[in-house]
C-alpha cells in the first residue's frame, strides 16, 4: 500500500470511507487503419497516414462505504498524421496536429493532457452529485 497526501493506493475498497477505482481503456485501432499505417511506414511516410481513432475511455467507479455509488465515464480522443511532407502542410490544417514518425506511438501531449483533465472532471462531477466535498 502506497500513501500520497490525501490518497491511498489499494486494490479493494475500505469498509468505510470513499474509494475510487480508475480504469483506462485504449480505443482499438481499426484493422484497415493499422494496415494503412504499416504501408505508410514501408514507404518511409511518402504515403500519408492519418489516424483519428486515437482515444481512451476513462472510467471512475466511486464507492462509499464499500458500495458502488456511481460510475463516471469520459472519452478522450485525438488525431495524428504521419507523412514525410506533414511539416509543410501543418500550417494549413485546422485544429491541433502532431507529427509522429513512430506509428506505434499513439499517445501525444494533447491526449495525455486530456487524460489528466478527466480527474478534474470526475472530481467536479462527483462534488456536484453530492458525493465528495
Amino acid at each position: 500500500m502506497n500513501e500520497f497526501r490525501l490518497f491511498q493506493v489499494t486494490r479493494t475498497p475500505h469498509e468505510t470511507g470513499v474509494f475510487c477505482s480508475l480504469r483506462l481503456e485504449e480505443a482499438e485501432m481499426p484493422a484497415i487503419v493499422g494496415a494503412w499505417s504499416v504501408l505508410s511506414a514501408f514507404t518511409l511516410w511518402l504515403i500519408p497516414f492519418y489516424d483519428r481513432s486515437l482515444g481512451y475511455r476513462v472510467t471512475y467507479d466511486l464507492f462509499i462505504d464499500a458500495k458502488l455509488r456511481k460510475r463516471y465515464q469520459y472519452q478522450v480522443s485525438g488525431k495524428m498524421i504521419n507523412w514525410a511532407a506533414a511539416v509543410f502542410v501543418m500550417p494549413f490544417l485546422s485544429g491541433t496536429w502532431h507529427v509522429e514518425l513512430d506509428p506505434l506511438h499513439r499517445v501525444n501531449d494533447d491526449l495525455l493532457k486530456g487524460l489528466w483533465q478527466t480527474s478534474k472532471m470526475f472530481w467536479e462531477d462527483a462534488r456536484n452529485d453530492g458525493y465528495l466535498q
